[in-house]
């Protein structure tokens, strides 16, 4: 899909060869470990023009690099270290320049775990970004054992620095852990742009802001279905309620529903069937629609509230809220309808259910002292129960609309904390809260 393929990124070469004798232990992060200790990196970076000539970069903030460098490795580190998992040495205190040959023994007095040297070349020279490429090649030492356990070459065009960046990034994360981090991922969100509700992406650092150029009086409930590529959202056109999906596939809208009831998207069961919540005569309940037909079939509902369908990893069971005992709480059913249990009993408030990855947990929003915050409860899929009390995660402001990231590690949520609702990002354990927008932003979404 050309919003977001339109940077090639391909390997010249691949090589991690694991050249240390049987009674040397690899050098691994065990991200399952409740508080791993972070792996100490000397991150170098340097530049090589067509004329062979170098210039080391030991600065981000070096005016005198090439600003495609500079990027590069602050982009680099602000992944890698926002992560928990790593840290990286001070540049001032290095002892061996950038291009120089790799000797364990300058790095040893400080403290490295391993050493990331990554040379770029630039070739081309139009004045196009498009028509310039960047070659990086990277290439990873263990200190300890004091040999090469990682080698690789890059290339892609100067205009999507960033997205070499994040590569980079990410295949240093997945030699020491074996696990893909969300670096290239995407956070989708609804948006304000003259006085209109619209729907943006944003990189999971919260840079390179892009519009979709859907817009509306009110923009509703994104939902993303990842094996199809399919966005299902809810638009209001005067007195009309309009589910809408869009195919990032093809880039093309399709209604498959409008009414003067309001119906809200949950989740994609497959391509055809998406649950969601219709109300009907001031009453909502669960539905299946056929997105194909527009035909509703109802699974779940009451003399109450039956809303905010959210189907499990395996497709089998789905979480809901509903008020039946007397609150809204967090149940969860069989696909079919049957076999409701309900999950939450803290508190008199909760809502907003949202799966893990692995089924091994939810997100939900719960009232605290009159302020909604973002709780995290452990749960067992083979038993369809929960493990343990529920974990709070924030504290400041209102807090809505939690989503885990693709690898199940990160939570990107909605907060007014600072007087504006805006896009935030904080690790599983509720560390590292950061704003991702400046402007208005609401109901986030990861797109793998």
């Amino acid at each position: 899909m050309k919003l977001f393929l339109s940077l090639l990124i391909f390997s010249l070469s691949s090589l991690e060869l694991l050249l240390s004798p049987p009674a040397l232990a690899r050098l691994y992060i065990d991200i399952t470990s409740p508080n791993p200790k972070p792996l100490l990196l000397g991150l170098q970076v340097y530049t090589e023009d067509s004329g062979q000539r170098t210039a080391t970069v030991t600065s981000p903030t070096n005016p005198s690099l090439p600003s495609y460098a500079r990027e590069i490795i602050t982009v680099i580190k602000d992944d890698l270290t926002y992560t928990g998992l790593f840290s990286t040495i001070d540049e001032k205190l290095f002892l061996e320049p950038p291009s120089n040959p790799f000797k364990p023994e300058n790095w040893k007095p400080l403290g490295a775990d391993a050493v990331v040297k990554i040379k770029l070349q630039l070739s081309g020279v139009s004045n196009s970004l498009s028509q310039n490429t960047v070659k990086a090649l990277s290439v990873i030492y263990d200190v300890n054992g004091g040999l090469q356990i990682f080698k690789k070459e890059y290339s892609g065009d100067l205009a999507f620095i960033r997205t070499l960046a994040h590569v980079l990034a990410r295949d240093i994360y997945k030699r020491f852990t074996d696990r893909d981090p969300p670096f290239e991922a995407k956070i989708l969100y609804v948006g304000q742009i003259d006085g209109k509700k619209s729907l943006f992406i944003i990189d999971w650092d919260g840079a390179r802001q892009r519009r979709l150029g859907i817009s509306s009086e009110t923009v509703l409930s994104p939902r993303w279905f990842e094996e199809q590529r399919l966005l299902a959202y809810t638009v209001r056109d005067g007195r009309r309620w309009i589910l809408k999906t869009l195919d990032f596939n093809t880039m093309t809208q399709k209604t498959v529903l409008e009414s003067q009831s309001l119906t809200i998207a949950g989740d994609f069961i497959d391509r055809k069937n998406l649950l969601v919540t219709y109300t009907e005569a001031d009453n909502q309940d669960i539905y299946i629609l056929d997105t194909e037909t527009s035909r509703l079939k109802k699974v779940i509902g009451g003399f109450g509230i039956e809303i905010d369908p959210v189907i499990s990893p395996d497709k089998t069971k789905f979480l809901f809220v509903s008020d039946r005992s007397g609150s809204p709480q967090i149940y969860i059913a069989e696909l079919s309808g049957y076999n409701i249990k309900r999950l939450t009993f803290q508190g008199n408030y909760n809502t907003s259910p949202r799966w893990s990855p692995a089924g091994d947990a939810f997100v939900y929003v719960g009232s605290v002292n009159g302020r909604n915050q973002i709780f995290l409860q452990r749960f067992d899929p083979a038993k369809a129960e929960i493990i343990g009390e529920p974990e709070q995660l924030t504290s400041r402001g209102d807090n809505e609309e939690p989503s885990f990231s693709p690898d199940g590690r990160y939570i990107t949520f909605s907060s007014n904390r600072d007087g504006l609702w805006r896009i935030y990002i904080m690790r599983i354990d509720g560390s590292g809260q950061k704003a991702l927008t400046e402007g208005y932003g609401f109901s986030p979404v990861w797109i793998k």
